[in-house]
């Protein structure tokens, strides 16, 4: 019997192939049945627009509804939607009540509560709304605000645990949906709430009272989710799914999200083509093999020569069709790709790359990456040329690195890179393949963050914080130069008496137009910052002598002397500066602003308008006054106050006519002069108090002396101007 060849019976091979590529298509394309076929799948749904709500006329709509629906129709789904509060959809997928959950944001926590489908469907993230007349610009000033948030909704949680970490006590006050929120700041109810970002797009509109504040936070991915250990072919078809409608610029996808936010469509390859390239790359590859055997088996006396050219054909064959799929692969990639030689040159640059830098083929291979892509500096300051050398010269430090980079028309944007190293046969840096991602959002993010903890968000001024890591660095940086710094502390005279006349609103443009005129004048010193309240710091460094300081004080007390424009109206306001030295008069922040303090204390208590240096002789008066302070607040409880009477007599017949009351302390043995104690007392607020104890003790007085038989009389008592300001005096 004669087995018949492929040359002699020609039918066989394409009998072959045909059949090969029927058993083929049925093990890729069988698709998974529904277990639960026939059985309705419950769907929990939250009243989020444009994510997901019932619509006007109670029917469900939304992005992620529209997707849900899509895959549901090609799955042959029964869906039913069960709709909730936020709060409880959550509870009811955690029990199992409902099979599947839309709208809900991925985090690790909830990970291991729930399951989630793989592909991210959309990014959100939370956004601070307040009425327009809140001055809430910062984390820092929603301390004791009163926060609308939806109940354990990832916005709400995020906000908590960072206001946690700085400190910062709010009251939550909890909703079940992001209008009832909008609802409660626009009636006053709550001061401020938190809302998500494609939320406000639709919905802003309607509430022309509020306004988006610069806090934003919380960047998440909203996906689909199931029960814990359930249901895991519905996430499957839905990574399935998603995979394809991402991939094509014209699916139901990119209509949904331009339909609901008017999203951009974006243009990239579909995946789906990368897996048809790979699938028939690896149908070819197996042809082949199946073909080479089965021709080497029939043709056992082919020659050596024959064999040869059939294996030599083969590879090339193969390396053809690998670099057409590494190509398509790269080209098609969602990320920045490219290659440069080991000086920094530039000889591969996908498609990619070209539509986010801007720059065509003929344009970028060839050029160096410093000046192309890469600035010759970063906006920080540093050498991207000798970046990019050590990068070339030693590969493997630089695996991952994140710099500023710039598109074709100069835009600076930032890149998160990772390098792999490629060597030549002889061990030698041939090239880096070098892959980015855009991180310029995240850096923007991360920007603002620094600059509500670092600045002043009334003036813009530098803050404490970073009024402190200033001199800290400068005085960490002098263990070898001995230099001179000085402190000045700038306290508004009568500043609470101006801002209770005329309205907090103008006290706080008043400090704004303080701080600018501080700020535009006094260039020349290194730091001016505002502590808080009425009080700011003027930090020189590298004083060369006590009096260039007293010099620069005088500066700043000229700059008082020109009158406060604010809306229209003049304002005359002086200044007393204290003033405390590096080294002379101590090391750390702390101790520096303490002392300037005390000297700020002194040159108020001299007349106001004018500077005094820290001295250890203010520093005792000062522990003297604290310490006489102290005691004053035990005074009364110890009874250590003693009412004196001085008479008035009448000359001409010496008949007393009236009696003085004067209050005397002897906290031990000996009295306490009434000028060295009064004037604390008037200070502090203590002689409201005292003051009430002297008219009751004098009046008591006086009813005994009346009871005792005594002629009318007329009783004087002292009495504090602050006391005439109390409703009840």
């Amino acid at each position: 019997m004669t087995i018949p060849t492929p040359s002699s019976c020609p039918t066989i091979r394409p009998l072959l192939l045909c059949l090969f590529f029927g058993l083929l298509s049925c093990v890729l394309w069988t698709p998974i049945q529904n277990t639960l076929a026939g059985a309705p799948i419950k769907v929990g749904l939250e009243q989020n627009p444009p994510l997901s709500f019932i619509n006007e006329k109670g029917k469900p709509s939304g992005i992620l509804i529209d997707i849900l629906t899509v895959v549901a129709d090609q799955e042959g789904w029964r869906l039913e939607f069960v709709p909730n509060t936020f709060d409880k959809c959550l509870e009811s997928l955690k029990t199992k009540e409902i099979d599947l959950m839309v709208t809900i944001a991925y985090s690790k926590q909830r990970a291991e509560l729930y399951d989630f489908n793989a592909i991210n469907v959309i990014a959100n993230w939370g956004q601070i709304y307040i009425p327009h007349r809140s001055s809430v610009q910062s984390y820092f000033d929603l301390s004791e605000k009163r926060i609308a948030v939806i109940a354990n909704d990832t916005h709400h949680l995020a906000l908590h645990s960072m206001l946690d970490q700085f400190g910062i006590k709010a009251h939550y006050l909890p909703v079940d949906n992001f209008d009832a929120v909008f609802r409660m700041v626009d009636s006053g109810q709550a001061d401020a709430g938190v809302v998500g970002r494609f939320y406000a797009l639709q919905n802003e509109s309607h509430y022309p009272r509020l306004k988006a504040s610069p806090i934003v936070f919380n960047p998440i991915e909203v996906r689909y989710a199931v029960p814990k250990g359930t249901n895991d072919y519905l996430l499957a078809a839905l990574d399935k799914h998603l995979k394809i409608l991402q991939a094509d610029t014209a699916s139901p996808y990119y209509q949904s999200l331009e339909r609901w936010l008017g999203l951009t469509k974006k243009t990239t390859a579909p995946k789906w083509v990368l897996f048809v390239i790979w699938t028939a790359a690896g149908i070819i590859l197996a042809l082949l093999l199946f073909s080479f055997f089965l021709g080497a088996r029939i043709k056992a006396r082919t020659s050596h020569l024959q064999a040869e050219i059939r294996e030599r054909n083969k590879a090339e064959e193969a390396r053809q069709n690998s670099e057409h799929k590494y190509s398509e692969l790269v080209n098609n990639a969602n990320s920045i790709i490219l290659r440069m030689d080991a000086q920094g040159h530039i000889i591969f640059f996908n498609e990619f790359a070209e539509k986010f830098f801007g720059f065509a083929q003929n344009e970028i291979i060839g050029q160096h990456v410093i000046g192309t892509i890469i600035p010759v500096q970063d906006s920080l300051g540093q050498d991207m040329e000798q970046m990019i050398q050590a990068i070339c010269r030693t590969p493997e430090s630089f695996i991952n690195n994140e710099n500023e980079n710039m598109r074709k028309n100069g835009e600076r944007i930032w890149v998160s890179w990772t390098n792999k190293p490629l060597y030549a046969a002889d061990g030698t840096l041939e090239s880096v393949l070098c892959v980015g991602m855009d991180v310029t959002a995240r850096r923007e993010y991360e920007a603002q963050l620094l600059h509500q903890t670092t600045y002043d968000q009334l003036t813009g001024l530098p803050n404490r914080d970073l009024l402190s890591d200033r001199i800290n660095r400068a005085v960490k940086a002098d263990d070898q130069r001995q230099k001179t710094m000085a402190i000045l502390l700038l306290d508004l005279d009568n500043f609470k008496l101006i801002n209770d006349t005329i309205g907090h609103t103008l006290g706080d443009q008043l400090l704004q137009a303080v701080g600018e005129r501080l700020q535009n004048s006094l260039g020349h010193a290194d730091t001016v910052a505002r502590l808080g309240g009425d009080e700011f710091v003027v930090w020189q460094d590298n004083l060369l002598d006590k009096g260039q300081t007293a010099h620069l004080a005088e500066e700043i007390l000229a700059l008082f002397t020109p009158p406060f424009q604010v809306e229209g109206r003049e304002f005359f306001i002086s200044v007393s500066i204290g003033i405390a030295l590096y080294p002379e008069d101590g090391h750390s922040i702390d101790l520096l602003l303490k002392y300037a303090d005390v000297a700020m204390y002194h040159a108020k208590k001299q007349g106001k308008n004018n500077y005094h240096f820290f001295t250890r002789s203010i520093n005792q008066e000062l522990h003297l006054r604290m310490e006489t302070e102290r005691l004053l607040r035990r005074a009364l409880e110890r009874d250590e106050f003693l009412m004196y009477y001085q008479p008035q007599v009448n000359v001409l017949d010496h008949t007393i006519f009236g009696i003085e009351a004067l209050i005397r302390w002897q906290p031990a043995t000996d009295l306490v002069p009434p000028a060295e104690f009064i004037p604390i007392l008037e200070e502090t607020g203590m002689i409201l108090v005292v003051g009430e104890w002297i008219l009751t003790t004098a009046c008591t007085q006086a009813k005994q002396w009346l009871d005792a038989g005594w002629p009318p009389f007329i009783l004087s008592v002292n009495i504090s101007a602050r006391q005439f300001q109390q409703p009840d005096f």
